[in-house]
């Protein structure tokens, strides 16, 4: 496709406006039914499998209710097995050619191939049999903006159980907007250099090829990519071949991937140069920038922190990393800070590049973070990857999460889990979550643009909030087990949160514990915002307390708009650890699940001069208060030896009291 031997690229063929109408859209007669056996053609001639008529997009007048094309997600009758996707760039004029070859399995019979396509002018449609049988005929095709989807248009239905090959031919410019496959630039000797990256997620892919943009497609990879000698191009695998030509242009064969979704799918087309190493398991770790970038050694800290982060999560994880390589791309410009493509991650470079002699700590700190999140999404978002956007918390959730986890692995002294955990993520999303305005963390997604919207704090910080009280109250082994499980089960596939909680059940059931996961979680996850645990002394039974939850609301207002929901429809399974102290001593921690709106238990322990503390080190996603007697022995300890409570009690404390008294509970 595009220019041959080097020379000028094509012109963008002008807007075509069919010689004749798609079935069902011709305006002026009766149409003819979609599900008929034919297409009249025009007087102009037959339309042929190999130069189908394009057509406009139909109307909402114009097409029957329903129609696939019409539909937030595709429909399931077709499912994409391989790509070959051929892209020749020329990035003087920032426009590309490309072709892309893609066989499908037929799971019900249709008369409609129905892809994503945004952005893309299509040249060509065909498809035929993956069989001797050959050409299946193309009545026509057309763009259908309003959900960025391509609908070709068959002669014939394609039969079900059957393997098929749609090939189309299209161009697009290299675009200018950070989305789909985008231009950047940098200067470097006084010369401005461009170079072209992508970025896929969560629906951008469409943009740069048309394809199934949806996270449950997965289907293997084989990219090539044409471009001039004096660039190199980088994708998600090795370069297999490369094949040089006389006129200055040079052709790289990427592997072919494994299953993997679209939407971190990647390639770049630069001028950068590389350091790379290798960790123990042969993985080889490549850091792309700028020329002057990597002679200053400004990328020899990420590369460094990246090996050792691969060795430890490949150790933790019990799960090999799945590519021979992994690079990672620095760029000028990027709408995000990184970006976890399978195999090439890219970062913008404010948040990879640096010189540890000269960058504060923060800076670094926030590097090391942003490094640690990508490099987890490795496996949890690339290897095992939600069936769709409603539990985009379950990559994001645990990225986030182990951002700390793996962070204290580099640097155990920084203690991130137990002091930064609180400040930085269990308080800022229970301050946003303590609002009327929140939404669960698995959210419905019923249209194109909430899914955008998915990818917010309470996806992350909330996620990353309840996967931490998950490995508290499961125990941090049995948690790991668990994930061990889950990603070896679920590898190259897709997985909802069912999957991860019955994963999770059957981890405590080997260790001798029966809790049924799923039904504590989706209270947490299905419902919004959290519970406040009201723990009170019982005045006529000693040793006895009571325990009362309720729903956490800071908006008086709308708690009081609200009384039906906040007190009847809101019920949480509450994990609530809880240890008896006095001034010198404190119990061990025991926990007790607080599943109804009011209940009693007893502690052998309590006595009149003893206090309570509950949601031991705030590992809870909950707030705690306590009858007045309480809170007043509480402060005395504080007074008298503040120390026999660790930093995250306290922190945890003075926490909630602030917000209890918002709402006005204190």
């Amino acid at each position: 496709p595009g220019a041959q031997n080097g020379g000028p690229p094509p012109a963008f063929p002008p807007a075509r406006v069919a010689t004749g109408s798609l079935p069902g859209f011709l305006p002026g007669r009766p149409p003819p039914s979609w599900a008929g056996d034919s297409w009249p053609p025009e007087a102009g001639g037959e339309a042929t499998p190999w130069d189908p008529r394009p057509a406009q997009p139909p109307s909402e007048e114009e097409q029957e209710p329903g129609q696939p094309w019409t539909q937030l997600r595709l429909s399931g009758h077709l499912k994409p097995l391989h790509y070959n996707l051929m892209l020749t760039a020329f990035m003087e004029n920032f426009t590309f050619a490309g072709e892309v070859n893609v066989e499908i399995a037929c799971r019900n019979a249709t008369r409609y191939v129905v892809l994503h396509a945004s952005r893309v002018a299509v040249e060509k449609v065909q498809v035929a049999e993956d069989r001797v049988a050959g050409a299946v005929p193309v009545a026509g095709f057309f763009l259908y903006p309003q959900t960025q989807v391509l609908v070709v248009v068959l002669n014939r239905t394609l039969d079900a159980q059957r393997n098929y090959n749609l090939k189309i031919i299209y161009n697009a410019l290299i675009e200018n907007e950070l989305l789909g496959f985008f231009r950047s630039s940098y200067v470097l000797h006084g010369e401005r250099r461009f170079l072209g990256v992508t970025q896929f997620s969560p629906t951008h892919a469409r943009k740069a090829f048309p394809c199934f943009d949806e996270p449950i497609y997965k289907a293997t990879f084989k990219i090539s990519i044409k471009h001039q000698a004096t660039y190199l191009s980088l994708s998600n695998m090795p370069v297999e071949t490369s094949v040089f030509e006389e006129d200055g242009w040079v052709t790289d064969h990427f592997s072919q991937t494994p299953l993997m979704s679209t939407y971190y799918l990647a390639w770049a087309i630069c001028n950068f140069t590389y350091r790379e190493t290798i960790t123990k398991s042969g993985v080889v770790v490549r850091l792309y920038a700028r020329p002057d970038a990597i002679r200053r050694g400004s990328g020899d800290y990420a590369l460094h922190i990246t090996k050792r982060l691969i060795e430890f999560y490949e150790d933790y994880f019990k799960v090999p990393y799945s590519l021979p390589k992994l690079d990672l791309l620095a760029v000028p410009k990027h709408p995000y800070a990184a970006m976890e493509n399978w195999g090439l991650s890219i970062f913008v470079e404010q948040r990879i590049l640096l010189d540890p002699s000269v960058s504060s700590i923060s800076y670094l700190l926030d590097v090391t973070m942003v490094i640690v999140h990508e490099i987890c999404h490795q496996w949890f978002g690339d290897l095992v990857t939600p069936v769709w956007w409603e539990d985009v918390w379950l990559k994001e959730g645990f990225a986030h999460y182990f951002e700390f986890v793996g962070t204290d692995y580099l640097y155990p002294g920084w203690n991130m889990e137990k002091q930064r955990f609180l400040t930085d993520v269990l308080h800022e999303v229970m301050l946003l979550d303590g609002l009327a305005s929140s939404h669960p963390v698995s959210q419905e997604v019923l249209q194109a643009t909430d899914i955008d919207r998915v990818f917010d704090w309470i996806a992350y910080k909330k996620g990353a909030a309840l996967i931490r009280m998950l490995a508290n109250f499961m125990g941090h082994s049995v948690f790991q087990r668990g994930l061990q499980d889950y990603l070896t089960i679920h590898k190259y596939g897709n997985a909802a949160r069912n999957d991860l909680w019955n994963t999770l059940s059957e981890a405590l059931k080997r260790n001798g514990k029966y809790v049924n996961i799923q039904e504590v979680m989706d209270q947490w996850t299905l419902q919004m915002g959290y519970p406040v645990i009201t723990i009170l002394g019982n005045t006529t039974a000693e040793n006895w307390i009571i325990i009362t939850q309720q729903h956490f609301i800071y908006d008086i207002s709308a708690k009081t708009r609200a009384l039906a929901l906040q007190n009847n429809s809101y019920l949480w399974q509450i994990p609530l650890t809880i240890v008896v102290g006095n001034r010198s001593h404190m119990s061990p921690e025991a926990i007790i699940w607080v599943s109804n709106k009011s209940e009693h238990h007893r502690l052998t322990s309590l006595d009149k001069g003893s206090w309570l503390l509950g949601n031991i080190n705030q590992t809870g996603y909950f707030r705690v208060n306590y009858d007045l007697r309480n809170w007043r022995l509480l402060i005395d300890q504080l007074i008298r030896n503040h120390e026999i409570l660790s930093v995250s009690n306290r922190a945890g404390l003075i926490d909630d009291a602030f917000s209890l008294a918002r709402y006005v509970f204190l």
